[in-house]
């Protein structure tokens, strides 16, 4: 019974060394792929990376942003912006519901609720396709403008609390790629 726990042992250790000193050229064409694969997306989670941290320190303190003009930070799922939201949108007579911004076609779309009535409804269109008092502002990484424009009424003509107004705005292929911050405002 001994020569055959010594046959297994020794099976087993010839497994092993074999399996251990393979070389990379025999790896498996799978696994290598899979590798080869991993490899491609750490590098781009890593260039990924880098440019957050470069926009980060591009970006003025919030605490110069707040000097200079009153705004609020807002978030998206899933949005490759940052959102900054004016004082005239933050609640009274107009709050922000819902905003996306389609980076790959320069689509910037936001639902505002109006909250109390308008004290200067006269300024806001009724009808599709017209520019309401809401300016956009389109930053860069570097914090410079990169494209300034009013929204444009999509849906909604009701102007009454309670109801919800579909503003939207494109921008151009080359301005859009750049965009790393969106502040809406409400003009005067």
């Amino acid at each position: 019974m001994k020569p055959a726990i010594l046959f297994v042992a020794l099976l087993l250790a010839v497994i092993l060394i074999q399996s251990f000193s393979r070389t990379s050229a025999e790896l498996d064409p799978v696994l290598a792929a899979r590798l080869a694969q991993l490899e491609a997306r750490t590098e781009l989670l890593t260039k990924r990376l880098a440019r957050v941290e470069q926009a980060a320190q591009a970006v003025p303190p919030t605490d110069q942003l707040a000097a200079a003009k009153p705004a609020t930070t807002a978030t998206s799922m899933g949005s490759p912006v940052d959102w900054r939201l004016g004082a005239g949108l933050q609640g009274e007579p107009l709050r922000v519901a819902a905003q996306t911004f389609d980076q790959r076609r320069g689509r910037v779309e936001v639902l505002l609720e109006i909250k109390a009535p308008l004290a200067d409804a006269d300024a806001w269109p009724r009808q599709p396709g017209l520019q309401v008092p809401v300016i956009m502002i389109a930053r860069d990484s570097s914090g410079a403008v990169a494209a300034e424009q009013p929204l444009t009424l999509m849906r909604g003509a009701s102007q009454e609390p309670g109801a919800y107004l579909h503003l939207g705005a494109e921008l151009s292929e080359q301005t859009a790629d750049r965009v790393q911050v969106i502040e809406l405002h409400q003009s005067q």
